[in-house]
């Protein structure tokens, strides 16, 4: 929306331009023929959705009636019809030629103006790229592409005063920005908006051109993000007292979890316990869900076998949203257990950490971390490479941070002394006390710390645990996976 918003301004001069962000919680997602009726009676001629309306067909009919011309740019899967809008940009089309890994909407929005303004597409640089990480879509081809130059962009200054600003909170002064940052770091203050509250405000931050502006809305968004947490955190421990063991799912819900975080739950359930989720909020009438599903498990395909007890789902693969009244939730959690053991029959269900290969204290060194950065930018579909060490003698270890919930450790492996952190170890499973002088196994990033100008390889410590005996051939050669990596 504000790539659209400041390109139709700027670059066609439309100043008549105006945008709509729906809320979740008064509009639901998607177009609704509520607001297309608003817009007719607004005057409004054309309109552009954006992440929406491939599968908005009566709602796109109803604006062809009411004299509306549509131009949808969407990335979510058509289904057997398309909608009679004027135009549908969509790279998912039967009929695309488009050769790259899908765009997220932002992504087809900066396609769009640099097909019409090449000139003018370079200062959308830092959203395109700021978007494209935080909504997951893969980064191989062009999506890789355009993260790597907006990252450059950003890294040398050329940015929107609201994401320098935010930047600034949240990033150490003199690090090297990346995209992990710009999803763990930065997306979580500009999504909070829509979980909490009025999505607009986080449109505002991008299209912010006065510092003061610029101040009072970061300041708003960096408080509703600590609310954020708090909440999250305190669902989370009401999660824990609400799930079944050995479930082939984990499916809960709650009049405390609200809608807004359900989706954050949800992954993080998925991720600390190796099985799909479901979470929902329950409210007066309905309950309002959101679903995680495990690699190679289409989610959204086991909401389908309910249904007939839906009020509304959609989704993808890996994850899903619906709507259900009240009534039906006994009948449609039994149903997705029953499904869910079939589609799961035989699984391994257990958290995995794929190692791509073992590394010998020798090998850790800055030619191999040089080696490793020109494989970034890391994210969904190009997963940072994840090493395995192994006999590691711990020289100290101790917890840091707001809480203790990371741990920072020395450790000593082939006589060469390492600095490792783990970062929210208080959420791992099973979390063994480590003692000084024993020996362990763990897996791990390699990556560049800066501390008061001195830069130094740390290990990004992912899973630790006492050491064991390992099969020599269950982990790859080194020279074999950065043959691969090349």
């Amino acid at each position: 929306t504000a790539i659209l918003f400041q390109s139709l301004r700027r670059d066609f001069g439309l100043e008549h331009c105006s945008y709509y962000l729906p809320s979740r919680f008064k509009d639901g997602y998607g177009l609704n023929e509520k607001v297309v009726r608003q817009f007719a009676a607004e005057g409004i001629k054309l309109l552009i959705t954006v992440d929406c309306g491939t599968v908005s067909l009566p709602q796109i009919a109803v604006a062809q009636e009411l004299g509306i011309d549509v131009i949808v740019l969407d990335h979510h899967l058509p289904g057997e019809e398309l909608p009679a809008a004027l135009a549908l940009v969509n790279p998912k089309r039967a009929d695309s030629k488009y050769k790259h890994a899908s765009p997220c909407a932002t992504g087809l929005a900066f396609k769009l103006v640099q097909a019409l303004v090449p000139e003018a597409a370079e200062q959308y640089l830092d959203l395109a790229a700021l978007a494209t990480v935080v909504d997951c879509v893969s980064l191989f081809g062009e999506n890789r592409a355009l993260v790597k130059a907006g990252l450059a962009a950003m890294q040398h200054g050329r940015l929107r005063p609201g994401l320098k600003a935010l930047l600034a909170k949240v990033m150490r002064e003199g690090s090297e920005l990346s995209a992990a940052d710009l999803g763990f770091k930065v997306g979580p203050v500009i999504n909070v908006a829509g979980r909490l509250g009025d999505p607009v405000l986080a449109l505002k931050l991008l299209l912010a051109e006065t510092e003061l502006a610029v101040e009072e809305l970061l300041e708003q968004l960096l408080y509703l993000n600590k609310q954020r947490q708090k909440i999250t955190a305190e669902a989370m421990q009401e999660a824990q007292t609400l799930l079944v063991p050995d479930a082939p799912v984990v499916l809960i819900k709650s009049p405390h979890f609200m809608s807004g975080i359900v989706g954050i739950m949800a992954a993080r359930l998925q991720e600390t316990l190796g099985r799909p989720a479901i979470v929902a909020e329950e409210r007066e009438e309905f309950c309002v869900g959101s679903a995680r599903a495990l690699p190679g498990f289409d989610i959204t395909a086991l909401l389908a076998t309910q249904a007939d007890k839906l009020v509304a789902f959609g989704g993808h693969a890996g994850a899903g949203g619906f709507t259900i009244h009240k009534d039906h939730w006994p009948a449609f959690a039994a149903g997705i257990q029953a499904e869910a053991a079939k589609m799961l029959a035989g699984a391994d269900l257990r958290p995995t950490l794929d190692l791509d290969c073992e590394l010998q204290a020798a090998e850790i060194d800055w030619p191999l971390l040089r080696l490793l950065e020109r494989l970034a930018p890391f994210g969904t579909g190009n997963k940072e490479p994840v090493f395995l060490l192994r006999n590691a003698i711990v020289c100290s270890a101790r917890l840091v941070g707001s809480g203790g919930k990371h741990l920072k450790l020395d450790l000593k492996l082939g006589g060469k002394i390492l600095a490792g952190i783990a970062f929210s170890v208080d959420t791992w499973v099973n979390r063994e006390e480590l003692s000084r002088g024993e020996a362990v196994d763990l897996a791990c990033h390699l990556a560049e710390n800066v501390w008061q100008g001195v830069s130094s390889i740390q290990l990004k410590i992912l899973d630790i645990g006492r050491a064991v005996a390992i099969a020599a051939n269950a982990v790859e050669d080194k020279s074999k996976v950065l043959s691969k990596m090349h």
